[in-house]
């Protein structure tokens, strides 16, 4: 299957959906309309609509306005949507009193920007624009508009015909010709070269500059960046500027941009600053729930139990290996592609971009999920667990702390994520932050477990699988020791009760599991007595408890004196299997193991 670059998919998805309606066509964007000034056929104001809902982020009528692009510098009338900048040439003071700035160049602007498409238009509608245009004073006109003084500026104002329901700017013949003139409109005859677009291959007139990507953002931040940029001379080259020095067609900029905003907006998942995009080639129920796949169901959406019931059917069915999905309807053979965009100054930066199959990428998702496939502590734990939760792990439990992905190292979210959609080793620097953070807490629970065995099944090293619960035969000595501190720690609650200040685990936790030749043999010692009182209160289970001692004491021959990382982590793995075999009381033993693919 041939893959091509990211900009170029995007295009291509562009293209099919703007062929089926589902994306505008050039010099158009999905946006709000805040306003509505209805006008009769003589140019004359009749009346202005408030379209904006009461909510605490007002929202206006929704519509496929035209758009010229980013404003940033000097004057830029926007053709048919715009402010009251530009349209009524005032702006409301930030003040009590009703009054008013002007902007007479600003009118201008647009009153040139709307004559020089009147005549190609030809349209009654869109001449009474022209005509309201013309003759609108601002000096005059305000005062109609005082009952919105204060959410009136910089909202998007729109133009209807009196008694008509569509915007003048719906029309057939005025989309058209906006579409063949806005990408050519801004450019200076000096800018103008002509060049083979990097995108579909011809020859044509290339964008000095791509228009602006909406929705990759860090707080503070601009909310418009650039993809493709060039800004500085040490950038450029061969007498070319700004983004001529990655050749793209006016057509080609506007509709990779086009398709990235939309996905930003409809397929996305947020893992910290990192956006993570995905489509597929043709459109199929996967590419719907993909994003609760990795991130689980926002809550808004798990009420809908249809929903719900469908993403828990695909992720069973994932886990259950190929033949499965084809069953349900998948075609696995369909384009998969899969972005991870994050903000750098002005600009985005491409984390990671890994175009493949749909069947190619569940198998990864599949093998991700194998791979944490460990019993549950409770069983409320989720059987998938979801990026977030894995990168929970890493970070504190302490009561009253509020997790966030601030907390988090700023590239792991996209380290992980390659791992999982790759199926390469999961990164170091997650195993090392979920130790450090059971040494500060002495907190191992089901997560935690999980991306630990995830992490240590896909070592390169690594010889054979991890069982999913507690494996009687495997004798290593880290395994055995988490095993064995697990025991002793049981021990200590069933002598002195669950009322303890302090058990072992908060006392010795840390050194048992680095370098347990200083701390176990007085662990041992400490671990005698309180069987003594454990015997005193049931014969019975000191003897049980007894015989498991020496079971997992029988293979060790020495204490090491120092554990490695990778040893770190099948400690963890011992004295949480072990601890869930103590408190669960269960006899019988799961030894599944999950090797690498």
């Amino acid at each position: 299957m041939k893959h091509t670059g990211l900009v170029q998919s995007l295009f291509q998805y562009y293209e099919s959906q703007r062929d089926i309606g589902e994306l505008p066509q050039t010099g158009f964007r999905l946006t709000d309309v805040h306003y509505t000034l209805s006008i009769d056929l003589n140019g004359n104001l009749v009346h202005v609509s408030n379209n904006m809902d009461s909510g605490k982020k007002s929202k206006g009528q929704l519509t496929t306005a035209p758009y010229r692009g980013k404003r940033t510098a000097g004057i830029k009338a926007n053709f048919l949507c715009d402010n009251s900048k530009y349209l009524l040439g005032f702006e409301w003071q930030k003040s009590d009193a009703p009054s008013v700035q002007y902007f007479p160049e600003y009118l201008k602007a647009s009153r040139d920007l709307h004559n020089k498409f009147r005549k190609s238009i030809n349209h009654p509608h869109y001449d009474a624009v022209c005509i309201f245009l013309e003759n609108w004073v601002p000096e005059e006109g305000w005062s109609r508009f005082t009952e919105f003084r204060k959410d009136f500026n910089s909202r998007r104002i729109a133009f209807q015909i009196l008694a008509e329901t569509g915007f003048i700017h719906e029309i057939a013949n005025v989309r058209t010709q906006w579409a063949s003139t806005m990408p050519r409109l801004d450019i200076k005859k000096k800018e103008a070269k002509i060049g083979t677009c990097s995108i579909t291959g011809k020859t044509s007139l290339i964008a000095p500059v791509h228009p602006p990507v909406i929705g990759v953002f860090d707080p503070g931040g601009q909310a418009e960046k650039a993809l493709v940029s060039f800004n500085c001379d040490a950038f450029t080259s061969y007498g070319l500027v700004q983004s001529q020095n990655s050749p793209t067609s006016l057509d080609g900029a506007w509709g990779y941009t086009t398709a990235l905003n939309h996905l930003l907006s409809s397929r996305r998942i947020l893992i910290g600053d990192m956006s993570v995009i995905f489509w597929a080639e043709k459109s199929n129920f996967v590419e719907e729930i993909f994003g609760f796949l990795l991130s689980g169901v926002p809550e808004e959406v798990a009420e809908d139990a249809a929903t719900r019931r469908q993403v828990e059917n695909t992720l069973e069915a994932i886990s259950k290996g190929s033949g499965v999905l084809e069953v349900l309807g998948v075609d696995t053979d369909v384009s998969f592609y899969i972005a991870g965009l994050s903000p750098s100054s002005s600009r985005i930066t491409v984390r990671f971009w890994l175009p493949s199959s749909l069947g190619n990428l569940l198998t990864q998702l599949q093998a991700h999920y194998n791979c944490l496939k460990i019993i549950r502590e409770f069983d409320s734990d989720p059987n998938f667990p979801t990026v977030w939760s894995l990168l929970r792990a890493a970070l504190p439990y302490w009561e009253g702390y509020r997790a966030s992905y601030d907390d988090l190292p700023p590239l792991l979210a996209g380290a992980l994520m390659r791992a999982i959609l790759q199926g390469t080793p999961y990164p170091d620097s997650l195993a090392s932050a979920v130790i450090r953070r059971i040494r500060a807490d002495h907190t191992v629970n089901y997560c935690r477990a999980a991306i630990l065995k995830a992490w240590l099944t896909r070592k390169p090293n690594r010889q054979g699988g991890i069982s999913v619960s507690l494996d009687r035969k495997r004798i290593d000595p880290p395994y055995l020791l988490g095993r064995l501190f697990a025991a002793y720690e049981k021990t200590q609650t069933d002598a002195l009760g669950d009322g303890l200040n302090r058990t072992i685990s908060d006392s010795f936790y840390a050194s048992a599991s680095t370098t347990p030749s200083t701390v176990f043999p007085r662990l041992e010692k400490t671990y005698r007595h309180h069987l003594s009182s454990l015997g005193k209160k049931n014969i019975g289970a000191r003897v049980n408890r007894d015989k498991l001692v020496q079971e997992i004491n029988d293979p060790l021959t020495s204490y090491p004196t120092h554990l490695s990382l990778e040893q770190q982590g099948d400690f963890v793995i011992g004295y949480y299997h072990q601890r869930k075999e103590l408190f669960s009381g269960n006899k019988t033993t799961e030894t599944t193991t999950d090797n690498q693919e």
